[in-house]
């Protein structure tokens, strides 16, 4: 089938194909640099004659429009549509922002190495999100209440700044829920604040030039990898802390923190295998163990090498459940410091 290319062949589509009120009103808002609200601005529940808007109409808007109708310098800022149809914009280049917010997706979005601004799906909902090898300048934000029941892939993406993933909802039981595995992020990793991920959250082998926060977040992946930053480089800190739950394996074996690492109210649990992975791991700074729970599995540490020890030895699993060989740290800065209490 041929898509329409200019605004003149889009406004001669007639019959159950012609521009409906709602596009008519997309196309003006990007025109003219606005943003464009449709209905009362929330995420709609299905699709709406007042919301829909066709995928393929809002690719041609991302990358641009034509002569005679070209998106502005902002890009395309819509607010609580119903997108009908497959949003491919796979290696595109988009123009200004990419601001889909509120939306609802019938079908998953396909950004395949695709070239963004910014890009911003705060609070849309969507099967699923493949930006492989996508090129972000600024900031990714799948946040305040995203959801995701499909793989969310950013896999070898380039983020410029951000990726904040902050009380968003990511679901996929068969695989990766968020996989970010191999991307450069120039800024930050936000997973805090009422995150929930059911499926592997994969950061493995990324590059953050900023904080690595899960506060408050919620991983689960019974049958693997919970949290999975095998071998990333973090700059930042790493704060798996006030509210951290993690039901399978968080592995950070290999990675190479160059802030802290604190742990400090977290719950761990992972029946049968490595609750907390933290093997030939490497802490510039301190690692906080203070008031964690580690309800099943165990904690290893071997090889690894932290700055300062800030632990309570009441936290630590028992006898067979912490591996320590070849653990090593610069000083400890606990209360109990007494070497045959701690041994």
């Amino acid at each position: 089938m041929t898509h329409p290319n200019t605004l003149a062949e889009w406004e001669a589509l007639t019959g159950d194909a012609a521009l409906t009120a709602p596009e008519h009103k997309l196309i003006a808002a990007c025109r003219d640099g606005k943003v464009c609200k449709l209905g009362d601005g929330k995420r709609p529940e299905g699709p709406d004659p007042e919301r829909n808007i066709r995928a393929d109409l809002l690719r041609w808007l991302i990358v641009c429009g034509c002569a005679n109708c070209m998106t502005h310098e902002q890009g395309v800022q819509l607010v609580g549509a119903y997108i009908t149809g497959q949003l491919d914009v796979s290696f595109a280049t988009a123009k200004g922002l990419t601001l889909l917010t509120r939306c609802r997706f019938s079908k998953s979005i396909e950004a395949l190495q695709t070239r963004f601004e910014l890009l911003n799906l705060a609070d849309s909902s969507l099967p699923s999100l493949n930006a492989q090898g996508a090129e972000v300048k600024g900031d990714v934000f799948l946040r305040d209440g995203f959801e995701a029941t499909g793989e969310v892939s950013l896999s070898g993406a380039s983020i410029g700044g951000h990726l904040d993933c902050s009380n968003g909802c990511f679901s996929n039981e068969d695989g990766d829920a968020l996989n970010a595995q191999g991307a450069e992020v120039k800024g930050g990793v936000f997973l805090p604040d009422g995150f929930e991920a059911t499926g592997e959250v994969s950061l493995s082998g990324a590059s953050i030039g900023g904080h690595l926060d899960c506060s408050n977040g919620c991983f689960s992946n019974e049958d693997g990898d919970a949290l999975n930053a095998q071998g990333a480089e973090v700059k930042g800190g790493v704060f798996l802390r006030d509210g951290f739950e993690a039901t399978g394996e968080v592995n950070l074996s290999g990675a190479n923190i160059g802030g802290q690492l604190d742990c400090s109210n977290g719950c761990f649990s992972n029946e049968g295998g490595k609750a907390l992975n933290l093997q030939r791991m490497h802490v510039a700074e301190s690692f906080f163990f203070v008031g964690v729970t580690v309800e099943q599995g165990s904690v290893v540490l071997a090889a690894a090498h932290i700055g300062d020890l800030c632990d309570d030895p009441h936290n630590w699993p028992v006898a067979g459940r912490l591996i320590l060989d070849g653990f090593t740290y610069d000083r400890i800065c606990a209360a109990f410091t007494d070497a045959p209490q701690r041994l």
